[in-house]
């Protein structure tokens, strides 16, 4: 794929990805909503393709926890 590079997204590219995530999902992000999706987000764990400089898709793993009935924790993702 000439053209296309891929990688994880840096930290400081943060606004282009929440900005793709807001278009794939139909949805608007507030300051508020901002904030917190950045502190979940796995920049070591996403990769994400640039065409000319432009963010143009992203794939990532989220971790998350799912608690059993019994009260048992386990990792998700």
């Amino acid at each position: 794929m000439d053209g296309i590079e891929i990688r994880p997204i840096r930290e400081d590219e943060f606004p282009a990805i929440l900005a793709l995530v807001c278009v794939a999902f139909g949805e608007g992000a507030t300051e508020e909503d901002a904030k917190a999706y950045r502190a979940g987000f796995p920049f070591d764990r996403s990769l994400c393709a640039f065409e000319e400089g432009r963010l143009v898709a992203s794939s990532g793993v989220l971790s998350m926890e799912l608690t059993l009935p019994g009260g048992s924790v386990v990792p998700m993702g």
